[in-house]
């Protein structure tokens, strides 16, 4: 009877051994996978992923998955990558979207293309009869080349508190868009005219500054709105004002 026991006792032993054996070879198997980048690449896909415009289906769709690289409509918080000669249409609202457009974007009636981070229009032309918004703390357009908006358009630009819309563009910058500014918007040296066809007007917390430089009577013209630098750089006379 004793040696009975004893054989029980060993062979409870050797099974805890076993799970013990089991477990260490889960966790050394589990370990394995995250070093191989398993979990890190579904980490990886939930996160902001760069998506670029490939435009292979054809229709031009913002919404068409097989139109970008990866197959896969813009998620929130995405980069997107638009490049030059690309053709393509929001006919629906977006995600929040961080973009590089040196294509063209137009934005249909009744969509909404919304814009987060540092987003910057380096050619091509964004524009149409939605509205383009861009928002969050810190977000940002920069427009350094190309168009925002053609003649017979009828869209907006909405920057909203806390968000900036950057005007770089040497020389004459035309807006065909209506802008609503409730963030800040900034005219960098270097241009020479700002024309907003279709108007322009702020909330009392909107705010619009000048970076002219000394070197040249600047003008900048803001729809109806004509500022013109005078022989000091810092000094503006106002013309005609209906900012407020």
């Amino acid at each position: 009877m004793g040696e009975s026991n004893e054989n029980i006792a060993s062979v409870r032993k050797l099974l805890k051994k076993v799970k013990a054996s089991r477990r260490a070879t889960v966790a050394i198997v589990v370990v394995a996978y995250l070093l191989s980048g398993g979990l890190l690449g579904l980490v990886a896909v939930r996160a902001e992923a760069t998506v670029a415009w490939t435009g292979d289906v054809g229709d031009g769709y913002w919404h068409t998955p097989g139109n970008w690289n990866p197959t896969r409509v813009p998620n929130e918080g995405d980069f997107v990558s638009i490049s030059s000669g690309s053709v393509v249409e929001c006919i629906y609202d977006t995600n929040r979207v961080t973009i590089k457009c040196a294509g063209t974007l137009t934005v249909s009636e009744g969509a909404l293309l919304r814009l987060t981070g540092d987003c910057a229009l380096t050619g091509g032309a964004i524009g149409g009869n939605g509205a383009i918004e861009i928002s969050g703390t810190g977000s940002k357009l920069a427009w350094t080349e190309g168009t925002i908006g053609q003649n017979l358009d009828t869209g907006s630009l909405i920057v909203e508190a806390g968000a900036e819309f950057l005007i770089k563009k040497a020389g004459k910058a035309t807006l065909n868009l209506f802008v609503e500014n409730r963030g800040h918007m900034s005219i960098s040296k270097g241009v020479t005219e700002v024309l907003m066809t279709k108007g322009y007007t702020r909330t009392t917390r909107g705010t619009l500054t000048l970076e002219v430089g000394s070197d040249g009577a600047d003008t900048v013209i803001l729809g109806p709105v004509t500022i013109k630098q005078n022989s000091s750089p810092s000094i503006f006379t106002v013309l005609k004002s209906n900012l407020d």
